[in-house]
C-alpha cells in the first residue's frame, strides 16, 4: 500500500498481525515507522513497486523475515 496520502494505515498493522510483509511509500516518515517489517516503493513509480513485489514473490525467506519483524 505505497500510498502518497495515507500516513499510517491500519492495513499495515493488519498485515503484521498475520506476519505478512508490507510495501510502503518510500519516505522518511514511513521508513522510520516501518523500517524493519517491509519494503519501500518510490512514489508514483510502477517499476519501483514491481521490484518490491517481485522480491517478495521470489523470496520466501524475505517474506517470513519481514513479516516476523513486523509482528
Amino acid at each position: 500500500m505505497p500510498s502518497a496520502t495515507e500516513s499510517f494505515g491500519l492495513v499495515y498493522l493488519e498485515a503484521w498481525n498475520y506476519k505478512k510483509p508490507i510495501i510502503a511509500l518510500d519516505s522518511p516518515q514511513m521508513k522510520e515507522l516501518f523500517h524493519e517489517g517491509g519494503l519501500f516503493a518510490k512514489p508514483n513509480n510502477i517499476n519501483s513497486l514491481s521490484i518490491c513485489l517481485k522480491k517478495l514473490i521470489e523470496n520466501e525467506h524475505l517474506r517470513k523475515k519481514l513479516g516476523e519483524k513486523g509482528y
